[in-house]
């Protein structure tokens, strides 16, 4: 799995959950976008966003500084922010969204978020066991 599609999930997930239902957004971002299975995503402008610039840049610097190899934003499905940093774990080759990642870690935060979010939905109760205890 390409590393932009794992990370696409998770912020997705995570940005779904921390915006406010009342927030209101900019009206060229009130449609909901779903990118193709393959090809290009459609992007959005940080300033179109009202971002600080600066703020962004100190992000990223703090985000390299720091062992963090890609790092995404999404805005309704819209790529806003897209880095890689650093080198691939074989060769001297940097880091790109062709690059494989071991995520194991992360697919256990994706599969608690996904049960949390179906549980919230109605479709899954945590407290019903899945197989009758003996």
């Amino acid at each position: 799995m390409r590393i932009h599609v794992v990370i696409f999930l998770l912020l997705s997930i995570m940005l779904g959950m921390a915006c406010s239902e009342s927030e209101k957004l900019p009206d060229d971002n009130l449609a909901l976008y779903f990118p193709p299975v393959s090809g290009n995503w459609e992007q959005a402008d940080p300033v179109a966003q009202g971002w600080n610039l600066n703020n962004l840049q100190d992000l990223k610097v703090n985000l390299d500084q720091n062992g963090t190899r890609a790092f995404i934003i999404l805005v309704n499905g819209r790529i806003v922010v897209e880095e890689y940093f650093g080198k691939r774990l074989v060769g001297n080759l940097d880091f790109d969204q062709n690059s494989q990642w071991y995520w194991a870690s992360a697919g256990k935060v994706l599969t608690a978020t996904l049960a949390g979010l179906a549980q919230k939905d109605g479709f899954l109760d945590i407290n019903h066991p899945v197989k009758p205890r003996c």
